[in-house]
């Protein structure tokens, strides 16, 4: 059952179109991460995304609430980030910004 119809009025190739506009922007994402960690800001870097309308969902289309597990990361990861900096970026940096310790 489709759930949009605005997608099936777009015609077939409107799912391609999305998808490829979602991969750029993560592309973009994770490269601004990359220059950031390269120029010696890993322990400044916080991620966070969110997930407020039916849209952001995976299953209509959006990233879901796994996006910085299954998508974000493994790009990361893929690109050469190595996992000191991604558990400084997933590990450490949360727990200093919640507990306010340095």
């Amino acid at each position: 059952m489709l759930r949009n119809t605005q997608h099936c009025e777009q015609g077939p190739h409107a799912w391609c179109r999305r998808a490829r506009a979602k991969t750029a922007k993560l592309r973009a994402v994770s490269g601004y991460t990359r220059n950031l960690l390269a120029k010696g800001y890993a322990d400044r870097i916080l991620q966070s995304h969110d997930v407020c309308l039916r849209s952001h969902l995976r299953g209509h289309g959006g990233g879901g609430y796994d996006f910085l597990l299954t998508d974000f990361l493994p790009r990361l990861r893929g690109s050469g980030v190595s996992a000191e900096e991604i558990g400084i970026i997933t590990v450490d940096n949360p727990r200093r910004a919640l507990t306010g310790t340095k």
